[in-house]
């Protein structure tokens, strides 16, 4: 722990302060991928695209655990600033921390590419030969 040690008691209570800041942070990313995903599971179960929708339970999974995990650093880390946790407290928040990533990663390219299908293939429901055609 010699890092933190280096970063001497401001360096310190600014980290402290970071890792509380992030759980606000978490509960937004974490809600926002969870409630994208299952609005990109609807749609595609609407347009027939089961396996698409099938994906999107994961993901909303994924971004909920995701949030979790990242919690779950944060009091690593927090225990770790205080002195505590020994040795297995850094590795645990980094193994932590990997989940994380990997999980928010998956929602996100889901996310992404749900945005990309509904772009390409509209609102759900309405197909292209039902659209109001303009009278002007």
């Amino acid at each position: 722990m010699a890092i933190i040690a280096e970063w001497g008691e401001p360096g310190q209570t600014a980290a402290r302060w970071s890792l509380r800041i992030d759980f606000g942070f978490m509960v937004s990313y974490g809600a926002f991928f969870t409630l994208a995903a299952l609005a990109l599971r609807d749609y595609a179960i609407a347009r027939g695209f089961r396996r698409f929708a099938f994906a999107g339970i994961a993901a909303a999974a994924a971004a909920a655990a995701a949030a979790f995990f990242d919690a779950t650093e944060n009091v690593l880390l927090l225990l770790v600033l205080g002195g505590n946790g020994g040795e297995l407290a850094p590795l645990a928040a980094s193994l932590c921390a990997s989940i994380k990533f990997l999980l928010i990663g998956f929602s996100i390219v889901y996310a992404v590419t749900g945005l990309g299908i509904r772009l390409l293939n509209g609102p759900a429901g309405v197909s292209s030969s039902a659209q109001p055609r303009s009278t002007e």
